[in-house]
Parts: C-alpha cells; sequence; structure tokens
C-alpha cells in the first residue's frame, strides 16, 4: 500500500510543478472546483500551489 501513495505524491508533485510552470492550477471549491491563475489571483493560486506541494511530502514520506 504504500507504493501506491508514494506514486500519488509524486503525481501530485508533478502536476504542481507543471500547474506553477504554467500558470493555472485547478483546486477544489466549494461544491465544484475553479482554476486559479498565477495573473489573476496570485496569491490563491500561490497558496493552493504550496498545499499541494505540502501534501505531496507527506503522501510520500508520511504514508
Amino acid at each position: 500500500m504504500k507504493h501506491l501513495f508514494d506514486l500519488l505524491g509524486v503525481l501530485l508533485g508533478l502536476y504542481t510543478a507543471y500547474s506553477a510552470w504554467r500558470g493555472r492550477v485547478y483546486g477544489k471549491s466549494g461544491a465544484g472546483g475553479r482554476s486559479w491563475h498565477r495573473n489573476e489571483d496570485p496569491n490563491g493560486f500561490w497558496t493552493l500551489i504550496a498545499i499541494y506541494a505540502a501534501v505531496s511530502v507527506l503522501l510520500v514520506v508520511w504514508f
């Protein structure tokens, strides 16, 4: 089971790096989800990038 969490952590880390490079990240918001753009809402964008990065590290290290 640990390998599954390692894989999920690596995939989430890759998505986070790709989203930071691209300037758009998708996240849950209310009942659905939405995209945050670096140019339109930099605080929300970087907050979500930081959360995704922390979760990806936790998936690899903790679980």
